[in-house]
């Protein structure tokens, strides 16, 4: 398992820097965050779902709605690099601050990984 979650956040380092950090403690931008859910389910053939957010922090003078929609681009980008090793990876939902912290801006992406291991 540890495999697939390293795949995804090597993939997702070549965006912006990696870390699980609070916005008061980030001094590097844009900056992502990964916030891991894990589900799975016994049987002979145990399927693997983990569900995470993708957090970007970004700080600009200017609207942080377009720096979330290249966000947006980007992220699908690296999950269809590397969906062959998944069973499946998919876009849950996309969620913005809508310019309520500027000159910050937060954008979640949620997502879903799943893979078979036997």
């Amino acid at each position: 398992m540890y495999n697939h979650i390293q795949i995804i956040k090597n993939s997702l380092a070549e965006i912006a820097a990696l870390g699980s950090r609070y916005l008061n403690e980030i001094n590097d931008f844009p900056s992502i965050s990964i916030i891991q859910q894990k589900k799975y389910i016994n049987t002979d053939l145990k399927l693997y779902t983990i569900n995470f957010i993708i957090r970007r922090y970004v700080m600009s003078d200017e609207d942080s709605t377009d720096d979330s929609e290249q966000l947006v681009r980007l992220v699908e980008e690296r999950l269809n690099a590397v969906k062959d090793s998944f069973d499946g990876i998919r876009i849950l939902s996309i969620d913005t601050d809508t310019g309520l912290l500027s000159p910050y801006g937060v954008c979640n992406i949620q997502c879903e990984a799943k893979w078979y291991e036997c």
